[in-house]
């Protein structure tokens, strides 16, 4: 079976199927046999990838296929007819086994594997001919990612819909930014939930791999326009799927990585957070979208095969960093003097992760080769008070902070903690950054850009009914 469906390049159908191309097999099988043989076998390959990898993976076997193996090894005699029979008992013994696919036309079949495989036996290709698509380009982490992508990929290409959650005018600095590389990265404004401008831009532009942080974030906006969620991270998300099950569909396996969060672990009190604990009782809207993004993405690898992974990320923090988020509120409000409102006083705990380190794992998942989809988390794994944050920000911007009670913060965790140990073995992540430094490098950041562009950049949607110094938004995170 692994010498026949071995794949390390997906064969093209419509060569296989037209005649006898060169394989291993080929001197095993009598040569008017072999256009048949090999059609089914680039069939098997291209749905399902390289069967040794023994990941989980989604194959339609039509009736016809079968026979067509069994028919092959009537004739073809020796080890081949050994093989070809092999193939189809378990192609059957599969069918027969598992489940009942009355929805889907043909036949289902599903290998299993209880792991995928860390990057030192699996990776795929990052490099000078990758197509790099990133959505939500414009935002904190979609930058941040574009700007060293830049540096690794032969072609980096970015969509945003500059929507005013936030200054438009910041994400456009920030786009603006991107462009100035060297390499000159290409940032378009598209809405996502536009498939069909999608699918052209993702198959015209031969992309290898979709990194999709477009989302709406922040988990009190969640509340005055809970529709907002429902569109953008729930419809747009499906709309991302559906145009990549058409690439699966056309034996293209474009590499897949998409934003979750740490607010999926909602009212969780195990700690640290660990991709094996329950994630049923979301305490906001956006960590319920979030975790529906899992469910969804589940759905299609188990029914199309789409790979893909989730990173759940914990408390992103960093220059470029989003202006309704706790390390820009807080640098924000001990610069100009403004009272700082935190919650419960300032007793909550935040696994406070760098930006950089942040970008570290994204790419490194971009390198996961399969596993069928993953949800890892992304943290620091090193959980910090908030009051420890500020003082660091009192430290470094040589200013006290004014600090006042800011009531119990509905919907807000109280403490997140990242167990990373799934992440350090798949993707060889390691945090390298702790908050001390982490502080410094962005109120350096900060300071250079100047408080009157600062104010111009702290306008938006997100101070909707709300003080515009009520922190910390700080388990949220996306564009």
């Amino acid at each position: 079976v692994t010498i026949l469906l071995h794949c390390s390049t997906p064969p093209d159908p419509e060569r296989h199927c037209s005649g006898p191309p060169s394989h291993p097999m080929k001197a095993a099988i009598p040569r008017g046999r072999w256009a048949t043989l090999a059609c089914v076998v680039s069939i098997l390959c291209s749905a399902s990838g390289a069967l040794e990898n023994e990941d989980t993976r989604s194959l339609e076997v039509d009736e016809i296929v079968l026979r067509a193996l069994e028919e092959e090894a009537t004739v073809a005699g020796g080890a081949a007819a050994e093989v070809i029979s092999h193939v189809a008992r378990r192609l059957r013994q599969e069918d027969d086994a598992g489940e009942e696919d009355t929805e889907l036309h043909g036949r289902k079949l599903i290998w299993q594997s209880s792991d995928v495989r860390p990057l030192s036996e699996c990776s795929r290709p990052l490099d000078s001919s990758s197509v790099v698509l990133i959505t939500g380009a414009a935002g904190f982490i979609g930058h941040a990612l574009g700007v060293k992508l830049a540096a690794q990929v032969g072609t980096v290409l970015g969509v945003d819909d500059f929507n005013d959650y936030y200054s438009p005018d910041y994400k456009r600095a920030r786009a603006d930014d991107l462009r100035s590389i060297g390499t000159r990265p290409r940032v378009f404004m598209l809405d996502v939930c536009n498939k069909q401008k999608l699918a052209s831009l993702i198959f015209g532009r031969r992309v290898t791999h979709v990194v999709h942080l477009a989302a709406q974030a922040g988990v009190r906006y969640s509340k005055i326009k809970p529709e907002t969620y429902v569109r953008q991270n729930l419809r747009c998300f499906l709309s991302v799927l559906e145009v990549l099950r058409e690439g699966v569909e056309g034996n293209r396996q474009i590499g897949f990585v998409w934003a979750s969060s740490s607010s999926v672990y909602g009212d969780n009190t195990d700690m640290p957070f660990s991709e094996e604990h329950a994630v049923d009782r979301p305490n906001n809207l956006y960590g319920a979208s979030k975790r529906a993004n899992e469910l969804m993405a589940q759905s299609y690898a188990t029914l199309f095969g789409l790979n893909s992974v989730g990173l759940r990320f914990f408390t992103v923090y960093g220059p470029w960093g989003r202006p309704d988020m706790a390390g820009f509120m807080f640098v924000r409000s001990v610069f100009q003097g403004e009272p700082l409102r935190l919650f419960r006083k300032g007793d909550m705990i935040r696994d406070f992760t760098y930006i950089d380190d942040i970008v570290d794992g994204v790419i490194g998942a971009m390198r996961l080769c399969d596993g069928g989809m993953q949800v890892l988390n992304l943290g620091c794994s090193d959980p910090v008070q908030l009051m420890d944050f500020v003082q660091a920000i009192e430290t470094y911007t040589e200013k006290s902070a004014v600090v006042i009670d800011g009531g119990p913060g509905e919907g807000e965790i109280y403490k997140t903690y990242a167990n990373v140990s799934k992440a350090q073995r798949l993707l060889d992540y390691k945090p390298k950054v702790r908050y001390t430094e982490g502080v410094r490098r962005f109120v350096e950041w900060y300071s250079s850009i100047g408080p009157d562009t600062i104010e111009q950049w702290y306008k938006g949607e997100f101070l909707l009914k709300r003080s515009p110094h009520h922190a910390t938004d700080g388990n949220s995170v996306g564009a």
